[in-house]
């Protein structure tokens, strides 16, 4: 800002101050800028000086000590005064409240000591001006006051609704551990199932029907959106890009690493790199069957198993825990405790599968995390799941 005296001058707080006191004003203050989520004063600071804010934006933080929170209750925009309370109200010396930058800001400063000496001496001219000074600040403070209390009435509101939402979300994910508790009474019953089939996606799909319309269920009782789950049509390109593009790489490496096994490994030199119905065909006896199988187990796999997993551990789990953690890394923690959770009711398939289940399941919820859409994970869940499967059949290695 080139003029900011001019700026200043129209103020409402020094426009009918005398050009002589106004320029004593100016030459007593400076000019300084300050680069945004930069503290301007703390609260229960010293009130040395008055500010005015010539650029930018300000932001009003009261600090609650219990939670180790701060509040925003109120922000300040160019041409509003801070630490006018003290010219006011001398006893006042400390600051109610901390103020930040929220973007690149400009202000002008001056002492309020200074301030105070300059209106001491005993001119009329200057004890009008004064009290035309003082009237402005009072008009300025009264005008804050109304304005926060009605920006404090819009934060309790905004708490009520946050702490219901908390709530419900609290109740949510009771019931949805409690049906992961009790799921877990029947995995060993589930092992014994596993020992009599040729393919562990015919155990996997109905538990994970059953478990997702046991979820959906509850979450339509708590109302959650489609949208509340990150069903939705937004960051819908960067969804499939990322979904896609993160993935390749992944691929690579799964195909890499059977290789360099089939390549390197005697007791698997048998096995092709690429098994999506050599093997099958062996077991089945006819290439047409193993066909038939594999686009039969492929197609439920994509279109069943998949959306509905990445429902429950992300849309479900994963969401529900970062909207109630109140932790500073609750999105990490989220994607960590969400997968856990999903990796160990898999404990009836295998140790290993459960171990795969949780290192790609964090990988999914990384990607959920940055586009918070569903179709992220989707994409890659899928392209993994079906390369590693059928494509590559990495099942022959375990």
């Amino acid at each position: 800002m080139k003029n900011y005296k001019l700026f200043i001058r129209k103020l409402d707080l020094f426009v009918d101050l005398d050009d002589l006191i106004f320029e004593k004003i100016m030459n007593l203050g400076e000019r300084f800028s300050l680069e945004k989520d930069n503290y301007l004063c703390q609260e229960n600071e010293d009130i040395d000086f008055l500010y005015v804010l010539l650029e930018g934006k300000l932001s009003v933080l009261i600090k609650n000590s219990e939670f180790k929170k701060d509040y925003e209750i109120n922000f300040i925009f160019p041409g509003e005064a801070i630490g006018e309370i003290s010219l006011l109200l001398p006893e006042i010396s400390k600051r109610s409240a901390s103020i930040k930058t929220i973007e690149d800001s400009l202000l002008f400063c001056i002492s309020i000591k200074k301030l105070n000496e300059l209106f001491i001496y005993p001119l009329s001219q200057e004890g009008v001006n004064y009290r035309n000074f003082l009237h402005k600040l009072q008009n300025n403070l009264v005008g804050r006051l109304i304005k926060m209390n009605h920006e404090k009435v819009v934060l309790i509101e905004n708490e009520t609704s946050s702490f219901k939402q908390k709530y419900n979300l609290s109740l949510f994910i009771i019931y949805v551990v409690s049906i992961l508790c009790v799921f877990t009474f029947f995995i060993q019953w589930l092992s014994y199932l596993i020992k009599s089939t040729s393919n562990t996606t015919f155990i996997s799909l109905p538990v994970t029907i059953i478990l997702a319309l046991l979820i959906i269920r509850l979450a339509t009782k708590f109302n959650l959106s489609l949208n509340t789950l990150g069903i939705h049509k937004k960051n819908l390109t960067k969804s499939i890009l990322e979904g896609t593009l993160f993935t390749l790489p992944i691929l690579i490496l799964m195909t890499a690493s059977k290789y360099l096994i089939v390549s390197k490994i005697p007791q698997y030199s048998h096995l092709p790199t690429f098994d999506l119905f050599e093997t099958n065909t062996i077991v089945y006896g006819s290439r047409i069957k193993s066909i038939i199988y594999t686009v039969a187990l492929s197609t439920m796999y994509l279109t069943i198993i998949v959306p509905l997993q990445e429902l429950i551990c992300r849309s479900i789990l994963q969401l529900s825990l970062e909207r109630f953690l109140i932790h500073k890394h609750r999105y990490s923690m989220s994607i960590i405790i969400s997968n856990l959770i999903y990796a160990s009711l898999n404990m009836f398939l295998s140790l290993n599968i459960s171990i795969i289940t949780f290192i790609v399941g964090v990988y999914f919820g990384f990607l959920f995390y940055r586009t918070k859409n569903l179709i992220s994970p989707l994409i890659a869940h899928g392209l993994i799941g079906f390369w590693g499967l059928f494509m590559l059949n990495l099942g022959t290695l375990f």
